[in-house]
């Protein structure tokens, strides 16, 4: 009734008060469920070993260059992606009794989303360790502590950027099947425009606009810089000599074709890329790690604002 929401209002507990004791509770649903986090973490492990078996002991050699940048993508690929259907899967659970408790006044949205974010950062701190230790060693990037710490840092914005991105879908979709189906469409976008298989700026119009909400993209640059800024790969030629009339094309590492001129009748295939830096430029890659980040930290932000704005508007799901 009115006066029993209106009492439930007059008493409701102070905002940092409301987020502790959802964070308790986000707590005791988690630990009441535990195979939503054992699978996080054990599919983190899992899939960090099969990476690093996948690009074992990468040297820094100009034959190299194609699977170090793969490699990186997958890396973040895997640490954005996993985690955009932990919350489709999560929140249904609860949501009937969150939608009752809203609209009784017993706190509010925006201490719910607070919680539910504040909640999520011991499991992302725990996933990125988990599986960046194992792909980090054993397909042999950058032996430095800085690289590897920083490594961490991004993998930790780019997974809360991931739980971010579809925790209002849950509040916007009637059922779990509709919103992993209605998941799947910005999935594939930004995978697309990700920085691999459709460079920036080469995007169809009528999707371009999103690369601008593509936190898989600037974050794969962000982790690009940190492994490539300063490496140098030795150039092996593993072609010395093809005998032609006319010019070859060349493929490079980001599907680019050039031409290379004939000297001779007898050339050398090029060594395209020798050092990170320039491999950096080819991707566009040209703002520093720094800039990138904040990017993803921006997009993290805002669609914690959308999740906010759902859920203090939209009711879907019944009570």
């Amino acid at each position: 009734s009115r006066t029993s929401i209106k009492s439930f209002r007059e008493v409701q507990a102070s905002w940092p008060d409301q987020v502790f004791a959802l964070c308790k509770r986000f707590l005791m649903v988690s630990f009441r469920q535990p195979a939503f986090v054992a699978t996080f973490i054990i599919g983190y492990l899992i899939f960090g070993v099969i990476l690093g078996l996948m690009y074992l002991d990468l040297g820094y050699k100009d034959t190299d260059v194609q699977d170090r940048l793969s490699s990186v993508f997958l890396f973040n690929l895997l640490i954005c992606m996993m985690p955009l259907f932990y919350p489709i899967s999560f929140l249904p659970i609860i949501r009937p009794l969150i939608n009752r408790e809203l609209d009784s006044g017993i706190y509010n949205p925006s201490a719910f989303v607070t919680a539910w974010f504040i909640h999520l950062m011991p499991t992302i701190m725990a996933g990125c360790m988990i599986f960046l230790i194992p792909s980090y060693f054993m397909i042999g990037y950058q032996t430095v502590a800085s690289n590897f710490f920083a490594f961490y840092g991004m993998a930790i914005v780019s997974m809360s950027t991931g739980f971010s991105a579809s925790t209002a879908l849950p509040f916007l979709c009637p059922t779990v099947e509709i919103a992993n189906l209605v998941m799947l469409l910005p999935m594939l976008i930004w995978l697309s425009l990700g920085g691999l298989f459709v460079r920036p700026g080469q995007a169809w119009v009528g999707v371009a606009w999103l690369e601008n909400t593509s936190f898989i993209l600037f974050a794969f640059k962000a982790i690009l810089r940190i492994e490539l800024s300063g490496l140098v790969f030795s150039c092996t030629q593993t072609s010395p000599c093809l005998v032609t009339h006319q010019n070859i094309t060349v493929n490079d590492v980001m599907f680019n074709f050039s031409q290379v001129p004939v000297s001779d009748r007898c050339i050398s295939t090029p060594c395209l890329y020798t050092t990170g830096d320039a491999l950096l430029e080819s991707v566009e890659a040209t703002l520093s790690t720094a800039s990138y980040a904040f990017i993803v930290f921006g997009l993290d932000v805002f669609f914690k604002i959308l999740s906010w704005l759902v859920l203090k508007h939209v009711r879907i799901g019944g009570v």
